[in-house]
């Protein structure tokens, strides 16, 4: 029975609290370049995975950010099935064998909770109607003050936030180029171009962060590039599967995830590479593009070989 949910009001405030919980050190500047005042980001009544910038503002759907959270959850559903898995296999020098993969005990289990949680996401984004869905019981739903039971969810909304910051940010770029009528004559670099500036403001001052958190600069730099690859993944998903080539005002995805991975500002840690190559295995299988073998000397490696599957 589907019921009411938990509606989400003052969405400017909510995305400010976003992009602070994913970058604090650049509260300052985030309130000198976006403000502070309402109608910054608004919802608008549609029924659909809708979100952009238009007339100086970012206009989006409570759909939109559901799907966010939701294909985050997914992601790290993936990280559950292939972690330990690729984790293996990189330091065993193994090939990823996909019938040796499926044959592991739990496998099954593990990649239909990634299919679950991917297949509700599907629900809602092509349903269009938040009253008649079911929200899955396995998932928390969003709420304003988030508490999780397990670590797992706990690491998935935090990849969640990161995510939801990075789309955000890009969005802002897009208003900035608009505001300050500098825009790129070209659709699709500009698109580039937000995607570059996104990742910037995440990872540009984290050497200050690490200062004031205590935590190592590697730790925070992983953490963050982990949620912008989940927003890459998202992508991925929200993104119809005739589009996926490019259009004239939209860059192919497979570029726009193979140049975030390429344009990484200091090496990642294993870790990264683990998740990220989680990530592209579950979302390959899901749509029946994963070889029988493929050969791979690093986590690193076998993302980028994942990508050009995609």
């Amino acid at each position: 029975m589907a019921r009411e949910m938990n509606r989400i009001d003052d969405v400017s405030e909510a995305v400010d609290r976003l992009l602070v919980g994913a970058a604090p050190e650049r509260e300052a500047e985030l309130a000198e370049l976006w403000g502070l005042g309402k109608n910054r980001v608004r919802l608008i009544n549609a029924d659909r995975f809708d979100i952009g910038a238009s007339y100086g503002v970012i206009q989006t759907t409570e759909i939109t950010l559901r799907e966010i959270w939701l294909l985050s959850f997914a992601a790290w559903r993936a990280i559950e099935a292939y972690s330990g898995i690729i984790w293996c296999l990189t330091y065993g020098g193994l090939p990823f064998n996909w019938d040796e993969v499926a044959a592991l005990d739990g496998q099954q289990a593990a990649d239909d909770a990634f299919d679950a949680a991917l297949s509700k996401a599907r629900d809602l984004r092509d349903g269009g109607n938040l009253n008649s869905f079911e929200w899955p019981r396995e998932i928390p739903e969003p709420a304003v003050e988030n508490t999780f039971s397990n670590i797992h969810d706990a690491a998935a909304f935090q990849l969640a936030c990161i995510a939801a910051a990075y789309i955000f940010l890009h969005e802002i770029q897009h208003v900035q180029f608009g505001n300050e009528g500098n825009r790129p004559s070209d659709p699709c670099i500009e698109e580039l171009e937000c995607d570059r500036c996104a990742r910037s403001f995440l990872f540009e001052k984290i050497d200050v962060y690490a200062q004031q958190s205590g935590e190592p600069v590697e730790s925070i730099r992983a953490k963050r590039a982990l949620g912008i690859a989940v927003a890459k993944t998202i992508l991925l998903e929200v993104t119809p599967l005739t589009l996926w080539a490019g259009t004239d005002s939209h860059p192919a995805v497979g570029l726009r995830v193979k140049s975030f991975l390429e344009d990484l500002a200091a090496p990642a840690t294993d870790s990264f590479w683990i998740g990220v190559a989680s990530f592209l295995a579950a979302t390959c299988r899901s749509r029946g593009r994963l070889p029988p073998r493929i050969n791979f000397g690093s986590a690193r490696e076998l993302a980028f070989l994942l990508v050009e599957l995609l």
